[in-house]
């Protein structure tokens, strides 16, 4: 099976840094692109069959290493890393407007989250690595 890749256009705003997480929305029409950095996360919409423009996102206040989009696009998760504290943020899209919906903040240090959005609810799992190997399963509706 041959596989043929077509180079698009380069955004004409560029993000600044080393990505650390880069995710597509399920439509392959939002591009998130976490980065070391300010304003941390660069968003990008398609704009036709071969380019990409920026987006306004809110300013993220810290590295971004874990992104997801839910399922119908509605709804994106990061995870954010500090030396303080790791924070998941969940945002909600209305047109091409995100806005902050909930943070959950997480007084561990070193952890890895993968995340999982459904339709209203969010699956987080925490794998924290310290002395041992611990991981959580935690699950919360998304309520309006």
């Amino acid at each position: 099976m041959r596989i043929e890749f077509n180079k698009i256009i380069d955004p004409s705003v560029k993000p600044a840094g080393v990505s650390y997480a880069t995710k597509f929305s399920s439509d392959g029409t939002y591009l998130a692109y976490g980065h070391a950095g300010s304003p941390y996360l660069t968003m990008y919409k398609r704009s036709g069959q071969d380019s990409f423009v920026r987006i306004t996102f809110p300013t993220v206040s810290t590295i971004v290493n874990t992104i997801c989009f839910s399922p119908n696009g509605e709804l994106l998760a990061l995870g954010l890393n500090s030396v303080n504290a790791n924070n998941i943020e969940i945002y909600k899209r209305s047109g091409d407007v995100f806005t902050k919906f909930t943070t959950f903040s997480l007084l561990r240090l070193r952890i890895q989250l993968f995340l999982a959005l459904m339709e209203n609810t969010c699956a987080l799992v925490i794998m924290e690595e310290a002395l041992y190997l611990s991981i959580r399963y935690w699950e919360t509706p998304l309520q309006n």
